[in-house]
Order: structure tokens, then sequence, then C-alpha cells
């Protein structure tokens, strides 16, 4: 069976995309909370608008790539 289409565990890409959803996440954490709670002029601009859009769309693509995600298996140590 081909599983060209699965993404290893330790790939450099996997990697690089893990360390960007991560600073998305941060991102969010930081300032959504900002902006429900004292709701700033400067987070009505289109800027900022556009922007969640964007990181929204980064974590929707983030949930069907893990569906390709490799991982280890816990007693075998074996890549599945």
């Amino acid at each position: 069976m081909n599983a060209s289409y699965i993404i290893r565990f330790g790939h450099p890409y996997k990697i690089r995309w893990d360390l960007l959803v991560i600073g998305l996440a941060i991102y969010n954490t930081a300032l959504v909370p900002v902006e429900v709670s004292f709701n700033p002029d400067v987070f009505t601009s289109n800027y900022f608008f556009y922007a969640d859009r964007v990181i929204d769309c980064f974590f929707c693509i983030d949930i069907a790539i893990n569906f390709r995600y490799a991982y280890i298996h816990k007693r075998t140590g074996e890549e599945i």
C-alpha cells in the first residue's frame, strides 16, 4: 500500500507547520481577550478582521492536515 500522502512524524515541514500554528495560537490567546474585554478602536479596522479570518483558515487547514500525520505507537515505537 502506498502511503505517500501520509506526513511522517519528524518531517521538517511538519515541524515548521506546527511552529506556525503554535505562533498563531499564541497570537489568539494574547489578542482575543483584549479585543473582547476592552473593544479598542484599533481592532475595528479591516486589517484585524481579515487577519482573524486568515488565522481561522489556518486552524481549519491544520485540522485537515492532522488527519494525515503519522504517529509513534507507544508500546512498539513503530511509526504508524
